[in-house]
């Protein structure tokens, strides 16, 4: 039985008595049971101890980095097996086999990303027979890797409690290829805990905060050491010897315990708690509480997870890597259908785009959250351009927090790199929380190590069509829920899940094999209904400025406008106890929620399968309404039944006012002039891919005006380069280089004249891989018809115009060839363009995710 007490009771706690333990939770006896781990002794060719099935084998590396094992298919239906044999290991022991492991180049028919899939199996075979009678097997999950050395490690089951050897085992996912290297197996002393201590307030951070109401700190302590008798308590302020609380209470298996703190004074604060067993110390440990001035705003986290702005709470409902283009028409449209929320990257010199951003966010009631990854830049580099370009916007209403890390773990990236980078977050920001999103890979104890330097976490998972990217046996709809729940382990639900979910689809992706397609309506809302029922606490869509197909925004939006409705109902407790499923023939989950207008309750179901569903709540109402369905169900003594089809969502809510209506699913007119819509063609000089760069290649193409041009022309380009220079009829309009995703625009009708006109282009590019020019010249006519000059077969290319190319009337040399047209606009590797408004205006609009900050252009 759990007991709270409250005790005001002081006297004198000797500090010398407590001995603070690390919060280290693996003890390792440091001896390596691999033998010939170093690969080392070769005999044959081949290291001795070791075994290779269904693979090659080569030896590779040196002294001073270490040598390492190539492995490569032989059979591309038999998986690649490394094995070692006959390890002596103790009975009822747990151990921890760690290795690295990277992938090389290989045709993987089962991805188009060029993972490696492997896994570690262990067997336990009795020593006393000769038959080598197997006791006991393992098999880990699945885990793989990319193209990068990195350090994986797997904690063993416990060895049967028997006298057993051992055979490892690593099993590689064929056709494939990989490098391995640094194995270590190591005996895991068991590990004494005496006790566990978790605040249970302060709950975000272990931090008060001035201007919130927080007069007590709450503890949570559980006794694993029935030997321990009392437990000591005292807070002190930090590097301080007096405390200012302290008291002793009598142990049992469970305590909360509460320490009043009314007026405590801004500061940080060491809180020590003992045990002691016959008098005397046994462990100790310690917890750090910081303490706050007021902060407007302020982001929090509250103790059910739920995001609290300036104390209220905030579901965010975002597009992460921001929206192509934010305008104030594009983001007051955006939070019109309930996406409240944008992601996007902080650039080397942002300071004007972080300005605009913030002011644009703030006058349409969008929070900002901004990536900061050190994948991308060293800790000082990322230290710098906080200090330069975030600090000044602290204060601003419109700052939500930061994304430092995208799928870490998955790429192998340190984990100090994020205990530096979060000791600097909490120290430089203390009001806004920290976000690291993971890969649907690795496994639970990979991922609570990496979450244990963030404030929220979460993970991306985009299973339509096939469930390829869900690394789970689950590949259905039902795995964005089992991540979900999956996160929330990581964190021991102590932390809140974001989950970032499929805002376009794989056809989109370079690289990637058909057949793709976009989620359909009751796919996406499924995903999206199944990642909330099952505890997430914020929503993001990846990918929306890759989609091609204008009835997908339309899809979002529905499900989007849907979410804005439900915020009450998102942003209150879950209500548990009042609703249960009383019979059903499928698998139903659902959440209930008390909102001050009626109860809702958020219903799916969790399968491929039909369900007939009857509910039992304790409400009093004749009906429901069905939110979004415009229809009702009765309810008979508080009981209620309906039919789900496969993956169904239903909404109940006994508040008449609820929105019944489906929203549309159409694409609204405002999204279809984002991006370019034209049917130019990426075009190139004709010639090899795999040449060596940098090149420079010239381009002319002439057009003929006749009378009814109306002195009205609009230029739009872009170009797959590192810059070129555009000319019209000889005069230098722009040198740029701005990225392939935007398309520079400019009014050029004063420099044509009736008759023969001359657009020339000069690129260059480092790599002649993916090289390409695309542009459309929109001619205004007399007669309100739009002509169109497209970059097609007619233009003409060199690698050696001569002097001059750039003028109309010229005579070129025999090096002038016809181009080479790569596709039409919307071939891979390139996906949409955003089209730059003409004209420059004091409010312009910012792009996300181009590889680089606009250039200034002459026009500026």
């Amino acid at each position: 039985m759990e007991k709270v007490k409250s005790v005001a009771i002081f006297f004198t706690i000797l500090l010398g008595s407590f001995s603070v333990t690390g919060l280290d939770t693996d003890s390792l006896i440091q001896a390596n049971l691999i033998v010939n781990s170093d690969f080392e002794n070769i005999q044959n060719g081949k290291p001795e101890h070791w075994e290779a099935e269904n693979a090659s084998l080569e030896i590779d590396g040196n002294e001073e980095k270490g040598k390492y094992i190539i492995l490569k298919s032989l059979n591309k239906n038999k998986n690649m097996l490394f094995i070692q044999r006959d390890i002596n290991v103790e009975p009822d022991c747990q151990y921890k086999f760690s290795f690295r492991v990277l992938a090389l180049p290989c045709d993987r028919p089962y991805t188009d990303t060029g993972y490696q899939p492997f896994r570690v199996l262990g067997y336990w075979h009795y020593k006393a027979w000769k038959t080598r009678k197997l006791a006991s097997s393992y098999a880990s999950s699945w885990d793989d890797v990319m193209g990068n050395w990195q350090k994986k490690t797997v904690i063993l089951p416990k060895s049967p409690p028997i006298n057993t050897i051992f055979t490892l085992s690593l099993e590689i996912k064929a056709p494939g290829a990989v490098c391995l290297g640094n194995f270590m197996l190591e005996k895991m002393e068991p590990v004494k805990e005496d006790f566990t201590v978790a605040l249970e307030k302060p709950y975000y951070r272990s931090s008060l905060y001035s201007d919130s109401v927080q007069e007590k700190v709450e503890l949570k302590i559980k006794r694993k050491n029935s030997a321990i008798e009392n437990f000591k308590i005292a807070l002190l302020p930090a590097k301080e010897t007096k405390p200012i609380f302290e008291t002793s209470l009598k142990a049992d298996d469970d305590l909360r315990f509460i320490i009043p703190v009314p007026n405590l004074p801004c500061g940080s604060y060491d809180l020590f708690v003992s045990a002691l067993a016959q008098d005397k110390v046994v462990a100790t440990q310690k917890i750090t509480i910081n303490k706050f001035p007021p902060h407007n705003p302020k982001v929090t986290i509250r103790d059910d997870n739920t995001l609290m702005i300036n104390d209220k709470p905030f579901f965010p409902v975002g597009l992460l890597d921001g929206f192509p283009i934010l305008t104030d028409e594009n983001m007051t449209n955006l939070s019109k259908y309930g996406i409240n929320c944008i992601g996007g990257h902080v650039r080397i010199d942002p300071l004007l785009n972080t300005e605009r951003l913030m002011k644009m966010a703030q006058r349409n009631n969008m929070k900002i959250l901004l990536e900061m990854f050190p994948q991308r830049g060293s800790f000082d580099e990322i230290r710098k351009c906080f200090d330069t370009t975030v600090k000044p916007f602290l204060r601003d209403q419109a700052l939500l927090g930061y994304l430092v890390a995208d799928e870490p773990a998955w790429a192998g990236e340190p984990l100090d790199k994020f205990l530096n980078l979060y000791d600097y977050f909490k120290q430089a920001d203390p009001y806004h929380p920290v976000w690291i999103n993971y890969a649907p890979r690795n496994s639970v104890s990979c991922l609570a190590e990496y979450n244990k330097f963030c404030d929220i976490t979460g993970c991306d998972i985009y299973p339509v069509p096939d469930g390829s990217h869900s690394g789970l046996p689950d590949k259905s709809l039902t795995c964005v829920g089992k991540y979900t729940e999956r996160m929330r382990e990581t964190v021991a639900n102590r932390k809140p899940v974001w989950m970032v979910l499929q805002g376009t689809s794989w056809c989109e992706i370079p690289g990637r094999r058909p057949p793709m397609r976009y989620p359909s309506l009751t796919e996406i809302k499924f995903m999206i209904y199944d990642a909330v029922v099952h505890g997430a606490k914020g929503i993001f869509l990846w990918g929306t400025d890759t989609i091609r197909e204008l009835k997908y925004w339309g899809i979002l939006f529905s499900i989007t406008s849907e979410l804005k409705s439900l915020s009450p109902a998102l942003i209150v407790r879950d209500t548990k106890g009042e609703v249960s499923v009383l019979d059903t023939s499928g698998t139903i989950n659902f959440i209930h929620k008390k909102t001050v207008a009626g109860d809702y309750i958020i219903a799916i179901n969790d399968s491929s399968k039909p369900a007939d569903v009857k509910f039992q709540t304790k409400f009093k109402n004749e009906k429901l309404f069905v939110c979004f369905e415009d229809r009702d169900v009765t309810l008979s003594e508080g009981i209620f039944s309906d039919n789900f089809v496969p993956y169904a969502v239903h909404l109940y809510t006994t508040d008449p006012n609820a929105s019944r209506k489906s929203f549309p699913v159409e694409a609204p007119e405002w999204i279809k002039n984002i991006a370019y819509w034209g049917n130019a063609n990426w075009i190139w000089y004709p010639e090899k891919t795999d040449l060596k760069g940098p090149v420079i290649r010239y381009f002319r193409q002439e057009f003929t005006l006749d009378e009814q041009f109306s002195g009205k022309a609009v230029l739009g380009i872009t170009a797959d380069a590192n810059c070129f220079e555009i000319y019209v009829n000889g005069e230098k309009l722009a040198s740029l280089g701005s990225g392939w995703k935007i398309m520079e625009q400019y009014e050029i009708g004063k420099l044509l004249t009736k008759g023969k006109n001359l657009l020339a282009v000069k690129a260059r590019r480092d790599a002649i891989e993916n090289a390409a020019l695309l542009f459309d010249i929109n001619i205004y006519r007399k007669d309100s018809v739009i002509e169109h000059v497209i970059s097609d077969k007619e233009c003409i290319s060199s690698k050696s115009p001569g002097n001059g190319w750039y003028l109309p009337e010229i005579s070129l040399g025999e090096d002038w060839s016809k181009t080479k047209i790569i596709g039409k606009y919307g071939i891979k590797p390139w996906s949409n363009i955003y089209p730059y408004p003409v004209k420059k205006s004091d409010d312009q609009p910012i792009y996300f995710n181009f590889g680089g900050e606009r250039p200034i252009s002459p026009r500026e």
